[in-house]
């Protein structure tokens, strides 16, 4: 069996590569860190191996993924096809010139050859074999063009490598290979100018409008409506023969599958759509918008990607954040990630909506979360140490979606999430029936009120009064959620909460609450794995107290009703005058706008 690994640049279009050689559906996207893992399959009717390796520029270091990706390397592979992008040809070949440098077995795939034919570029396979004396094929993953012979030579033994090129440029020149210069976009004069932020607004609202409203919504209510007509029909099949308790635990376990399957269209179009603007090229232009404005909160510009992921589903999110070499700013993004509403996070949103018939607490939500983020982080950087790190990172040109590609992934993530969802939010639905059908000495019961929970919940009401929500059922229902977001519904289903029962202000508190406290139980295990256990549980303990005293302020105001305005206006100005104030208005690394803030390129 022989072992392969797909090297190359980030948005070279290895992963794409690697799909079409193994029939895989790896993430593809334009922007360092979509390989985090190494991702391995069989190439497709062989017996090869073949690795898809995170995105590096050289064989040295710099982040957790690239680290990952040269240990493995060099402790498994010997034979590589290096993926180069035929439009910045010359950076690429430099790390070509490191692999052959220490010994592997170097084919170069060449793609984006569309792309250079546009620039007016021509390349000859043959006059850069001549120079580098090793194989070159140019390769079109959607067409096929050039598979045969990437599969032809990993089946080959290893063959000692050639000697580097000690001038990747001038090989270059022999080869007859002169690189374009590449202009800026059209379109970036208009989606990157003064009124970009406007365009970005309109973005993620659009986003954000079809993920959580619209055909998602229709389809959240078909299912909730599916949902009621299949429990009583199991139900009134099913009375004669079960006994009560049965018959409980079967209602409440239909009520967590149909609670999975509302929120599946939700999160299925968000992934669409963030997968549109990262296939695009617009994902990096939203980073590169994002990195003044982040840059008060001792975040970059990458951090944008994080906190959007975050919106679909904080697992990832915070996956996302092994791309950050600055541990400070890892840190702080693993803590304030969570904070926005991920998709879980909006049933909530939309049972506070159908409860006081408001359509517009979606944009007033989802406005309270980016406070709680901006003051969160404001916090966080007091903390922080000087730090004169750089973001750096290309602008990938725009190109045109593989709607095929969007619509396998859309297939693959949603499977995925649905999976791990049940997985969670089966268990604790039975874990919070248990806990609300049993008495303190393990005696059945249909009085909630002397259950296991409700006595939890009675004894913890005081910690909750400030914050407007300081009744058991509600208390009960927020400790289910820290198993998974989801499982709040389904708890105050059980226990009979309503947000009727509590004043605008304690129900808005309460949402908000939810919102931003401790993540569900999957997002807390991803914070330890990503920080180790003390920056993890210093980060947990700094997410419940933040909330604890946001929601307070929140439910505060509420009641001072219009007075509440001498506060609040001060509050915003404070925090988001900087941003506005330091908005990046150009892209170049010399003028003194450009020197005050990390750099993009």
């Amino acid at each position: 069996m022989c072992k392969v690994a797909l090297v190359g640049n980030p948005n070279c279009g290895k992963s794409t590569l690697f799909n079409r050689l193994t029939n895989s559906h790896e993430k593809v996207g334009n922007r360092a860190g979509v390989t985090v893992d190494v991702a391995i399959a069989k190439i497709a009717n062989t017996s090869v191996t073949l690795c898809d390796l995170a995105g590096c520029y050289s064989l040295e270091a710099f982040t957790k993924e690239e680290q990952l990706s040269i240990e493995y390397l060099f402790a498994n592979v010997k034979k590589v096809i290096k993926v180069v992008d035929c439009t910045r040809l010359e950076r690429g070949l430099k790390l070509t010139n490191q692999l052959l440098a220490n010994h592997f077995d170097v084919m170069v795939a060449l793609t984006m050859c569309d792309e250079a034919t546009k620039l007016g570029l021509s390349i000859s396979e043959k006059r850069l074999e001549q120079q580098f004396n090793i194989p070159f094929v140019k390769v079109q993953a959607k067409t096929g063009q050039g598979l045969e012979k990437i599969i032809e030579f990993s089946r080959t033994p290893y063959k000692k490598p050639p000697k580097p090129q000690p001038d990747v440029k001038e090989a270059l020149e022999k080869a007859k290979v002169i690189q374009p210069t590449i202009k800026k976009e059209r379109a970036d004069n208009l989606l990157l100018g003064k009124f970009s932020f406007l365009f970005l607004i309109l973005i993620l609202f659009a986003t954000f409008f079809v993920a959580v409203g619209g055909l998602a919504q229709s389809l959240t209510n078909l299912v909730f409506a599916l949902g009621d007509f299949v429990k009583v029909r199991f139900e009134n099949w099913l009375e004669p023969h079960l006994s009560y308790w049965a018959l409980s635990l079967f209602s409440s376990v239909l009520d967590s599958i149909f609670l999975v399957a509302s929120f599946t269209p939700q999160i299925t179009l968000l992934f669409g759509v963030l997968t549109l603007l990262e296939d695009t090229g617009y994902m990096a232009r939203i980073s590169f918008l994002c990195d003044k404005p982040l840059t008060t909160l001792g975040l970059s510009g990458q951090s944008a990607i994080s906190l959007l992921l975050a919106c679909g589903c904080a697992v990832p999110s915070v996956m996302s954040t092994r791309t950050i070499k600055n541990p400070f700013e890892k840190h702080s993004l693993c803590t304030l990630a969570p904070l926005m509403p991920c998709s879980a996070k909006t049933l909530l949103v939309g049972l506070f909506a159908s409860q006081f018939k408001l359509g517009w607490v979606w944009v007033a939500f989802y406005l309270t979360s980016i406070v709680a983020v901006t003051l969160g982080g404001k916090i966080l950087k007091g903390f922080s140490p000087k730090d004169n790190s750089l973001f750096v990172f290309e602008m990938p040109p725009y190109r045109t979606p593989d709607f095929l590609t969007v619509a396998k992934l859309m297939w693959q993530r949603a499977f995925q999430f649905v999976v791990k969802a049940f997985q969670i939010i089966l268990p604790a639905g039975i874990v919070a029936w248990t806990l609300s059908s049993f008495d303190l000495h393990f005696r059945f019961t249909d009085q909630i009120d002397q259950s296991i929970l409700a006595n939890v919940g009675k004894i913890l009401e005081w910690l909750f009064y400030p914050l407007g929500f300081g009744k058991w059922q509600f208390v009960a229902s927020t400790i289910c959620g820290l198993t998974a977001k989801e499982a709040v519904l389904s708890t105050m289903q059980v226990l009979g909460a309503n947000l009727g029962d509590l004043t605008f202000g304690g129900a808005f508190s309460f949402v908000c609450f939810n919102l931003t406290t401790i993540p569900c139980l999957a997002t807390v295990a991803t914070i330890f794995k990503e920080l180790g256990f003390s920056k993890a549980l210093v980060t947990i303990l700094f997410q419940f107290a933040f909330s604890w005293a946001f929601c307070c302020l929140l439910h505060l105001l509420f009641q001072a009703g219009a007075w509440s305005l001498i506060f609040i206006v001060p509050l915003v100005a404070w925090l988001f005058w900087g941003n506005i104030k330091g908005n990046r208005s150009c892209d170049c690394l010399n003028c003194n706008n450009c020197k005050k803030s990390s750099p993009n390129v």
